[in-house]
Order: C-alpha cells, then sequence, then structure tokens
C-alpha cells in the first residue's frame, strides 16, 4: 500500500495555521489514481485567523487548497454563528479582516460572505477594545505591562489574564 492508499479519508482541522511544509504533506496525500482526481478531504479553517502566521503557517495555503482540485468537486460552507465571542469583538474583528489583501472573499472566484453574528449569551457584558501604536517593542511592551497591572489593582485574578502574540519568541522577550 501507498501512503495516499493506507489515508483515503483526511480531516484538517485548523487549516490556516498549517506551514509549507504540511501544505505538501496534503498535496502528496492528495495526488494519486487511487482517488480518481477526487480525495476524501475536508479542510476546516478561517482564512482570517492566518493573518497571525503561528509557527510558520501561510495564509496562501487556504487559498492554494481550494486552487488544487476541480471547481466542481470542491464545497466551501461558510459559518456564520459564532457562540464564543461578543459581537463588538466581531464587529472589530470584521473591519480588520475586511483589510486583508489574501483574505478568502477577494482571492476566490466565488461568492463568500462573512457576515460572523454573535450567537452566545452575552447580555449586559462590557468590551473595551483598544487599538494602540507603539514607538518600539520596548514602547509595546511597557504599556501591556502597565495595563496587566491596572487590571490586576481592579481585582482581576492573575491567572485570568492572557498575552497573545504569533510567536512565541515575542512572548520571551516579553519577560
Amino acid at each position: 500500500f501507498t501512503l495516499q492508499e493506507k489515508y483515503q479519508f483526511l480531516l484538517l482541522d485548523e487549516y490556516q495555521d498549517t506551514n509549507e511544509a504540511q501544505a505538501r504533506i496534503i498535496e502528496l496525500l492528495t495526488d494519486n489514481p487511487a482517488h480518481e482526481g477526487k480525495p476524501n478531504v475536508l479542510a476546516v479553517g478561517d482564512d482570517d485567523q492566518a493573518i497571525m502566521a503561528f509557527q510558520g503557517a501561510s495564509k496562501s495555503n487556504m487559498i492554494d487548497f481550494y486552487r488544487r482540485f476541480k471547481p466542481e468537486d470542491v464545497k466551501v460552507i461558510n459559518l456564520t454563528k459564532n457562540y464564543r465571542s461578543h459581537g463588538d469583538i466581531l464587529d472589530a474583528s470584521k473591519k480588520v479582516a475586511e483589510m486583508i489583501s489574501g483574505r478568502l472573499t477577494k482571492n476566490l472566484p466565488i461568492e463568500i460572505e462573512k457576515n460572523i453574528s454573535a450567537e452566545g449569551n452575552f447580555s449586559g457584558k462590557k468590551v473595551d477594545i483598544v487599538r494602540a501604536n507603539f514607538a518600539s517593542q520596548v514602547a509595546e511592551f511597557a504599556w501591556v505591562a502597565e495595563e496587566i497591572a491596572k487590571l490586576i489593582q481592579s481585582g482581576v485574578p492573575a491567572e485570568e489574564i492572557a498575552v497573545i502574540a504569533p510567536r512565541h519568541k515575542i512572548l520571551q522577550d516579553f519577560s
């Protein structure tokens, strides 16, 4: 048996986080006469999350995945309900995402609507969204440290605070 014959059904979750090597493995696994040009593959991902480029992920992988197969064999299913995020966060995220040139809505030959609605129970919860620009990484780190200190002083437990970055090295520099 070849690997393509052994792995006839592939489920790729968080596909936006794949790097070039992983995308190449998927390409090789799905390119075999045993599949008769129609491999059994399902990729789940959010191209808007790809802007973070976690661990070398390439935002073009999702577009390349779509183009790898015949258009009549590819079905795009767009999920529009979000149960984890407040509507204010979704609205702000949409404004940022609309500026991304590599977004699927701008690069596929089909129309994709990405109007996501908040379906969770967030009534009465306040959301603060702050956009800040910094002259240097030192200034950015100082601002983040000050914000964390303010949260702790206001009674937020330290274990409830997280700092997220696209690469671990950035957080190592932060400490």
